[in-house]
């Protein structure tokens, strides 16, 4: 099986959702979580996948553990350019 990036509409969600990422988290796990669960609820509905091994996806991809405090918190705590850099390397990681 090869990777391919999951698209919702024309773009990838990567896409779609890196230029909505707050450079400033403003109030924090709130703001994210108000951003990012709608499209990422969409692309689960698109796709047919259930929302809880999505977020696990996620959560493998920008800690490396499949237990960790609530995922929103975990993406606020490491902040926006780490938690899409994360991303990017498990992206990468997957092509190889």
């Amino acid at each position: 099986m090869v990777w391919q990036e999951p698209e919702v509409g024309q773009q990838p969600v990567r896409t779609r959702l890196r230029p909505r990422a707050p450079k400033n988290y403003g109030s924090g796990v709130a703001l994210w979580e108000s951003l990012f669960q709608p499209p990422l609820r969409a692309l689960v509905e698109a796709r047919g996948w259930k929302a809880g091994d999505l977020f696990m996806a996620i959560r493998m991809a920008v800690t490396g553990q499949p237990a960790t405090p609530p995922l929103f918190d975990v993406l606020v705590a490491l902040g926006r350019d780490r938690t899409l850099a994360r991303l990017d390397a498990a992206v990468a990681a997957l092509r190889a």
